[in-house]
């Protein structure tokens, strides 16, 4: 009786898988795919109770959910989250096939093939998946928060193509195969956005809570699973990046994305004198704030928009050209719509976007 899309793929076909959570029977992971003209593509999963939509019920969970979704070179559909099994919340892992099927090659040896479950120790006693990625040698990337007494973390756990935690990531530290970061300061803290550089280093955008307040938070891993201190290395927590945003009294990223000249953009939101609005900001590849992006603004090196009365970015891309798409959602006369507002390269807004053109 109620699903919601938290994740989107387009497949080789240029066919659109969706992902999110469902509490149908078991509150299972859930894909569903449709057809380029829009329609349940009945080919995936067509054997299955409801052609088009794909499920895995989590192994001895009683509750759980997926909240992202990527796409390895075989077309395999990889989406991750967190299922609560005896009573304490973990990573989860899924694959599906392309037919929509669940791969029972991932994770072959397990519980539960096709599924793969990870507890975060030392001494992490809960922790949820919000993103994942594929990096370049096809291993799966997946980023959340791990709790530890009083505080959340940013955790990072990387598994092989065969589905099993990938431990020459972070080889050195207690638990091999993953990774986690206490933001100085905070409270807590999590990734909700992931991206690779050309160096398959990992840079990862969520948030932190400082004094009571939410505050943007960006970090960069290299490809051994090690917070990599040449980041920001003259801040005061090398490899870890809290952006100041002039006026901002709670802010947070949603999505981080690598252009052409490896710059770092990290789009989402910004609360200023008591609005919230869209908020982009870019650094260079060494960490430091670009300034000639939006270099005529008020802040060189952000760039807050207000649409609306409310408005924030869950979604940012940056397409070949290199103009930026921002996307989620604004608010007026207290309605909620999705929007896209597209920026130059140099932080500032298109106006040649969605202009009508005059009849001749």
């Amino acid at each position: 009786t109620n699903a919601y899309g938290s994740a989107v793929v387009l497949d080789s076909n240029q066919k659109i898988v969706l992902a999110g959570p469902s509490n149908a029977t078991g509150n299972p992971f859930t894909l569903a795919r449709y057809t380029t003209a829009g329609a349940l593509d009945t080919t995936f999963n067509a054997g299955g109770g409801q052609p088009g939509v794909a499920t895995a019920i989590i192994t001895g969970s009683s509750s759980a959910g997926n909240l992202s979704l990527a796409k390895d070179s075989n077309q395999n559909l990889i989406t991750s989250g967190y299922a609560v099994i005896s009573g304490v919340d973990q990573f989860v892992t899924a694959r599906f096939t392309s037919a929509g099927i669940l791969d029972t090659t991932f994770n072959s040896g397990g519980s539960q093939p096709g599924v793969v479950t990870t507890i975060f120790t030392s001494p992490a006693i809960q922790a949820e998946a919000r993103t994942t990625q594929i990096d370049a040698n096809q291993k799966i990337v997946v980023g959340g928060f791990a709790s530890i007494p009083s505080i959340t973390v940013f955790a990072l756990a990387r598994y092989t193509t065969a589905g099993v935690l990938d431990t020459t990531f972070n080889s050195g530290g207690s638990q091999p195969g993953v990774v986690t970061t206490t933001i100085t300061g905070a409270a807590n803290a999590s990734i909700t956005s992931l991206s690779f550089d050309v160096n398959q280093k990992i840079i990862v955008g969520g948030y932190a809570v400082i004094s009571g307040n939410n505050c943007c938070a960006l970090a960069r891993y290299t490809t051994a699973g090690v917070l990599d201190t040449t980041f920001n290395a003259g801040g005061s927590q090398p490899g870890v990046i809290i952006p100041t945003i002039t006026g901002d009294t709670s802010s947070y990223i949603t999505s981080v994305a690598i252009d052409a000249n490896q710059n770092i953009l990290a789009g989402g939101q910004a609360t200023i004198s008591g609005v919230t609005q869209f908020a982009i900001l870019r650094y260079t590849s060494t960490g430091t704030l670009d300034t000639t992006f939006n270099a005529g603004g008020s802040q060189p090196g952000v760039v807050t928009t207000l649409i609306g009365t409310t408005s924030y970015i869950n979604s940012l891309v940056i397409q070949s050209d290199g103009k930026i798409l921002a996307g989620e959602k604004k608010k007026k006369r207290g309605i909620y719509k999705y929007c896209i507002a597209p920026y130059n390269n140099d932080g500032t807004l298109d106006t040649s976007f969605g202009k009508k053109k005059k009849k001749k």
